[in-house]
């Protein structure tokens, strides 16, 4: 699984700040924009969003799976974290 510290589906860990803060308030992120930004390489690992830095928007994320901190954050942001299969 990838690991998107704050995002991404790279074996590395990223941060929200700076991918999510990329995104306009209100965007919904899933792993076709993320690619289509250049954030992930690939589509073919699953995205695991993790809750390091500050997330300053409200997004809808979509990933294969969050941590509690980062449901947390991006819920605090008005966001919503949405888990896909």
């Amino acid at each position: 699984a990838a690991i998107v510290s704050d995002l991404v589906s790279t074996p590395s860990p990223k941060t929200f700040k700076s991918y999510f803060e990329n995104f306009d308030s209100g965007t919904s992120v899933d792993l076709q924009s993320l690619k289509e930004c250049g954030l992930i390489k690939s589509l073919k690992y699953d995205l695991k969003v993790l809750g390091e830095g500050v997330l300053t928007k409200s997004l809808t994320i979509a990933a294969h799976k969050f941590s509690g901190v980062a449901i947390a954050k991006i819920k605090e942001a008005g966001g919503e974290a949405v888990a896909i299969s």
